[in-house]
């Protein structure tokens, strides 16, 4: 009975571990995904570059300098249609003709003559002087500001490529921080391995207080340059999240 008991309580801490160990497992392999993809270039440049510039103020500027262009083409299209007017009208009498010589009417007894409709049909235009003198034409503003939405169009796609440049650079730099930082790693472990041994000896009596201080003095040397290491690597890493707006777990972790 003891021993049922016993195999009853083991079996439910275990099932009571399992989701736990399930979890910890699960979030182990997201860090271990998520790091195998940043790692590898030909997959986290391109996501770092998308978000590099959907994040990049310079480059929203200029798109916005964009849309303003285009709303000046179409505005400036808008003014030349509007300069152009079809006009009509409509009378109603016994005049003959509009056309007619005045002299001949005079001679036309109205009271004789059977009423009708006249209608009239005309194009109005309503241009500057400038343009009506030639020195500047309609369409020559229409296509200065085609061309200025067009500068605008170049200037952000420059924009867009200087910072995939910048993203480039700032990734090459970050692995090759990450390759000396595990350098650095494997020589202060190497260091302190050392210390340890001889720290031993000294005190079994079976080396010098020279060798001693040199042990130590490689030890602090390794720390020292292990920290730099790491200072720049994550310094690197800093610069990059900033540049993309978030961290690089939760943007690898997304994508």
């Amino acid at each position: 009975m003891k021993h049922t008991l016993k195999h009853i309580l083991l079996y439910c801490l275990i099932c009571l571990n399992a989701p736990f160990a399930s979890a910890q497992n699960k979030a182990t392999e997201a860090d271990d995904n998520w790091q195998a993809k940043f790692f590898t270039p030909a997959l986290a440049l391109p996501i770092l570059m998308e978000a590099a510039v959907s994040h990049s103020a310079a480059v929203a500027e200029t798109a916005t300098e964009k849309l303003i262009a285009e709303e000046e083409v179409k505005l400036t299209k808008l003014n030349v249609l509007n300069s152009v007017s079809l006009v009509s009208g409509y009378n109603y009498g016994t005049l003959p003709f509009f056309g007619t010589n005045q002299a001949e009417l005079n001679k036309v007894n109205a009271f004789a003559l059977d009423a009708r409709a006249q209608y009239t049909v005309g194009v109005n235009m309503n241009l500057p002087l400038d343009v009506l003198l030639g020195r500047r034409s309609a369409g020559g503003s229409v296509h200065k500001q085609q061309l200025v939405m067009q500068q605008a169009n170049a200037a952000q796609k420059v924009e867009e490529e200087k910072i995939r440049q910048e993203v480039i650079t700032l990734y090459q730099e970050l692995l090759l921080a990450k390759t000396v930082l595990k350098h650095f790693q494997d020589a202060l472990q190497s260091a302190d391995i050392t210390k340890n041994m001889t720290d031993k000896r000294f005190k079994d009596g079976n080396t010098k207080f020279e060798d001693q201080l040199t042990a130590i003095r490689f030890y602090n040397e390794a720390a020292l340059d292990h920290e730099k290491a790491k200072n720049s690597y994550q310094t690197k890493l800093l610069l990059l999240e900033e540049m993309i707006g978030m961290t690089v777990s939760d943007l690898m972790r997304n994508r």
